[in-house]
């Protein structure tokens, strides 16, 4: 029997998310959402997939295939689809613009591959840390602790910059690691006060950032593209991130030549 429409749902848009789009639960809240009145969209590599056949409509990653749990390639196409979703709604024109030079700032950022190698050699004994940002990249501390536990058996925890100096900072002691996401924007003036609180406490403070500010604060200060708007720096700031997790997991082989 078909369900009555939820009036709170009515109107509403529902979004599932799911590399293989075979995810049950995801699947089943999307069916149940549609089912209850609401406009279902799938974001999925595999348009035959269940998620794809419950939706209204789909928008397919065109990832290929992950091979890994570390699913880091349908990380970056679905923030993809999203942020073009978002974009194209608001019909923002020039944020649409901005995106033509995300694949350049995306190379520009992976020559950073040998310094990571080596931050990763000097770390190789992590077994804990707090990774943390504000704004738009609190998305990037949450994949980057994602990410280090999946490839690295790291204890990683993403908090917000907020949320780390409300208690959590108390288990900070020296030496403890501290990665920052730092990119220019509304929270880079409080990451700086952030990280001049860690290093009182002689946090070992590592700081992904295109600018300056954070030499005298940090033990590390990994080089990202400049120039690029504040919205769009998920895309990028999450690379070597994601290089650090791959160089830590201790499966990885340095390239030779």
């Amino acid at each position: 029997m078909k369900q009555p429409e939820d009036p709170w749902l009515r109107g509403t848009l529902v979004i599932g998310l799911s590399q293989s789009g075979r995810s049950v639960d995801i699947v089943r809240y999307l069916e149940a959402a549609r089912a209850a009145g609401a406009r279902t969209v799938a974001i999925t590599n595999d348009g035959r997939s269940p998620l794809a056949r419950v939706a209204h409509d789909s928008l397919l990653l065109h990832a290929g295939v992950e091979r890994s749990v570390a699913a880091t390639k349908t990380y970056t196409a679905q923030l993809t689809l999203l942020s073009l979703l978002v974009a194209a709604m608001a019909g923002d024109r020039q944020l649409l613009n901005k995106r033509h030079a995300l694949p350049g700032l995306l190379d520009h950022a992976l020559r950073e591959e040998a310094a990571i190698h080596m931050l990763a050699l000097r770390l190789r004994n992590m077994e804990r840390c707090i990774v943390t940002a504000r704004g738009y990249n609190f998305v990037t501390a949450r994949e980057t602790a994602l990410k280090l536990k999946e490839t690295a058996a790291v204890a990683a925890e993403a908090l917000s910059s907020a949320d780390l100096l409300h208690g959590p900072i108390a288990v900070v002691g020296p030496r403890f690691p501290v990665i920052m996401v730092a990119p220019p924007g509304a929270p880079r003036p409080h990451l700086a006060r952030v990280a001049c609180r860690l290093a009182a406490q002689q946090a070992r403070t590592i700081v992904i950032s295109s600018g300056r500010g954070f030499g005298d604060a940090t033990h590390t200060v990994v080089r990202a593209p400049a120039g690029i708007a504040e919205i769009l720096t998920p895309y990028v700031y999450i690379v070597p991130l994601q290089l650090f997790a791959y160089r830590s997991s201790g499966h990885a082989e340095w390239p030779r030549g």
